[in-house]
């Protein structure tokens, strides 16, 4: 066996390798650029998970959880389950990924106090980089519904 293909073989897909890290690393750079440096981190993980409570009741903290659904562009309304207490969307797909699933969870603390969950992760389970699109998608939600109702974090 010749030693010479098996090097430059070697070479070209390192090579190769490198050029797609380095470009990953560039995209996401630009998309989380916006980003206070203390929250860098988060945008790493691709599943974004929020949890604080709302001082509220169900009907009003389940209609702004749908008026902030309304903010993340090509989101779309999946189901709301009244029994369970559990909204489901979907988010279209982008540049940045193949489509996101966004889940809200109210559970009730008592009458005007709900414990909100709120999930993004992406639609397609392979997924291992998504540019800080579902942190941005939980950062969009979770913004709007403490500016419009009165929570504290958990």
């Amino acid at each position: 066996m010749e030693l010479k293909p098996v090097i430059v073989n070697g070479l070209v897909g390192g090579a190769a390798a490198w050029v797609m890290a380095t470009f990953v690393s560039w995209l996401h750079k630009r998309y989380t650029k916006d980003i206070p440096e203390e929250k860098k981190e988060l945008t790493y993980e691709v599943e974004q998970y929020r949890e604080f409570h709302v001082h509220a009741d169900f009907e009003k903290t389940l209609s702004t959880c749908l008026s902030a659904l309304k903010l993340i562009k090509k989101s779309k309304l999946k189901n709301v389950d009244r029994i369970n207490r559990v909204v489901t969307a979907s988010v279209g797909i982008s540049f940045r990924s193949f489509g996101e699933k966004l889940n809200f969870c109210i559970k009730e603390v008592s009458p005007e106090l709900m414990k909100l969950s709120i999930e993004s992760k992406p639609w397609f389970w392979g997924t291992s980089a998504d540019y800080g699109k579902n942190y941005e998608n939980i950062e969009v939600v979770s913004s709007h519904i403490r500016a419009e109702l009165p929570t504290e974090d958990l």
